[in-house]
């Protein structure tokens, strides 16, 4: 198979899933994995695991799946921990993709430093000299975004061709004349625009025609727990997205703010167990970009809730924000939710963040069952509505 690495802080679900959709419109038999599920030629089945690279003999097994369905082209979602902790080892990847880098998994990596060494990793992996057995010779090649901080760093790493794509930077795929907006059900997101063009740098490579590129972005249908939106009749916006980062978090109330009439309320936490130097940086970001923040449980496993919750909103309020004026804590991400709706007005906006296409909880030791789209749906049901807008 041709095998297509996706990494970065951000967008790699959807960068992933977007190649995906762009090969198999092409005519390839494809396959994927990703943080939301494994796709093996037709057949699709949730990622259930929690984990978006599995250990070293399940990525080999699915791999194998794939070769036994005839797959010809592999895209495997590919995070700095399985980099770092040899999940992907064996794995022959022959083009390699990073969206961004921002602050993230320093319980892990210990550093920035060390956490983009990690990701460089995979860039690395790409070996121009490599054969195949294979009709024709994959494409070798690393795609970096030429508008992120980390492009300069990362570069020195590829010693395949290099591929730049970007908005603000001479890139080699630039997209020009950025219109965003809501369309429908969907929001053009600035963020989905580099997802989009890191995409279309494969599609490319891939010897894909730029007709038949747009035509398979035109029917993207996006991908599960991303900027989804929940419509039981409320009079005000429901949003869920995965946003768990700081820089994440903003990156969507900025997208949500120019479409919100009202209020911009957001839901989020911080998991337990995990990198804790970005609380009170998410904190910040919910202080600076909503109106009011409902600070609640996300996975907080084995630490005190209250405590992860405190961490979280010392950075809210060393931003300016004032509690309960612009912020409140909750236990409990159902009372979190039912609080953010509880006080929702006709043209409001509630984000859900954090959590996204997730199906479980994490508290103490137990993995419960849990999603905030059903959560939502069960919330709104309670205050009276229980069917789509018409």
């Amino acid at each position: 198979m041709e095998v297509i690495g996706v990494t970065g802080t951000d967008g790699k679900t959807t960068t992933s899933t977007l190649i995906d959709a762009i090969a198999t419109a092409s005519g390839r038999r494809t396959g994927l994995m990703s943080t939301v599920d494994f796709k093996i030629g037709d057949a699709r089945r949730l990622n259930n695991s929690r984990y978006t690279t599995l250990e070293a003999p399940e990525v080999q097994a699915l791999l194998a799946e794939m070769r036994d369905a005839g797959v010809r082209t592999a895209v495997v979602e590919t995070t700095s921990s399985g980099l770092e902790l040899q999940r992907v080892w064996g794995v022959e990847y022959d083009i390699a993709v990073v969206t961004n880098i921002t602050s993230e998994h320093l319980e892990v990596h210990g550093s920035l430093e060390n956490y983009r060494r990690a990701k460089a990793m995979l860039l690395e992996r790409i070996d121009p000299t490599r054969q195949k057995d294979l009709p024709v010779q994959p494409a070798r090649a690393c795609v970096l975004n030429a508008d992120d901080s980390s492009f300069a760093y990362l570069r020195p790493f590829c010693q395949a061709p290099l591929l730049r794509y970007g908005i603000e930077t001479a890139s080699d795929v630039r997209a020009e004349n950025v219109q965003l907006g809501p369309d429908g059900s969907r929001l053009v997101a600035r963020f989905n625009v580099y997802n989009a063009l890191a995409a279309i740098a494969v599609g490319h490579l891939l010897g894909i025609a730029p007709a038949a590129l747009a035509e398979a972005l035109e029917h993207f249908g996006g991908v599960s727990g991303r900027m989804e939106r929940i419509d039981c009749g409320q009079p005000f916006t429901v949003v869920v997205d995965y946003a768990h980062t700081a820089d994440s978090l903003e990156k969507v109330l900025d997208v949500l703010r120019p479409v919100t009439q009202g209020r911009l309320i957001v839901v989020f936490g911080s998991a337990g167990d995990r990198d804790r130097s970005k609380r009170p940086q998410m904190g910040a970001a919910a202080a600076r970009k909503a109106d009011f923040a409902v600070i609640t449980d996300e996975d907080p496993r084995e630490e005190d809730a209250i405590s992860i919750l405190r961490e979280i909103a010392a950075g809210a309020a060393a931003a300016g924000g004032r509690e309960p004026a612009d912020y409140t804590c909750i236990v409990g991400r159902r009372a979190g939710i039912a609080a953010a709706f509880a006080l929702a007005r006709p043209g409001d906006t509630v984000l859900l963040a954090g959590k996204g296409h997730e199906q479980s909880i994490v508290i103490g030791r137990d993995k419960l069952p849990w999603d905030d789209r059903t959560v939502a749906r069960e919330e709104l049901a309670a205050l009276g509505y229980r069917g789509p807008a018409r």
